[in-house]
């Protein structure tokens, strides 16, 4: 299975929006990489809680006052984890 690509646009959303759909994503997901599009930085954080709770591999990039959450997940961890 090909890895696959999500894009999450999660500016203007309030908290808990933000994580919620970061989740609806990565369980959608079986393989590949989701990219969370914020701009507030609580929003931000709550989808790095979201990644570090669920042991996913992630990283923060800002640009122009807004933060893009890049979350990598791995079918064959994932399942191990279940």
């Amino acid at each position: 299975m090909e890895p696959e690509e999500i894009t999450v646009d999660a500016r203007g959303l309030s908290c808990p929006m933000p994580q919620m759909r970061a989740v609806e994503a990565i369980k959608a997901l079986k393989r590949g990489v989701i990219y969370v599009l914020t701009d507030e930085q609580a929003a931000c954080e709550s989808v790095v809680r979201a990644a570090q709770t669920l042991e996913l591999a992630f990283s923060v990039e800002e640009e122009g006052g807004e933060q893009i959450v890049k979350i990598t997940k791995d079918e064959e961890l994932w399942l191990l984890r279940e």
